[in-house]
């Protein structure tokens, strides 16, 4: 049997269990929904869409956030590391008359 959804303070609400592994599980292989997967997927969680596309947006902050920290520890993703460095490489080469080397 499910439990009702809690309400919080300030008309927060409390997702449950189920709710929240779905709702990772979605964000795992998709960081942004079109209108259509949002209303699928709050009707399949009983949830509203304005719920949905507001837990998606705090989601994708946190997610910025831990990969902000991340790189700032020196990890690389690795979805960054191939083409960020041979971005910043072709950016930064010696130009003659530019840059001087010592």
């Amino acid at each position: 049997m499910q439990k009702p959804q809690q309400k919080r303070k300030g008309g927060q609400i409390r997702f449950t269990n189920e709710q929240t592994d779905a709702l990772e599980q979605t964000f795992d292989s998709n960081k942004y929904l079109s209108n259509h997967e949002r209303k699928k997927l709050a009707k399949a969680l009983a949830l509203t869409e304005r719920q949905v596309k507001t837990w998606f947006q705090n989601r994708r902050a946190k997610w910025r956030r831990i990969r902000k920290d991340d790189e700032e520890e020196g990890d690389v993703p690795a979805s960054v590391s191939t083409r960020s460095i041979s971005q910043f490489n072709l950016h930064h080469q010696y130009r003659p008359g530019i840059c001087k080397w010592n």
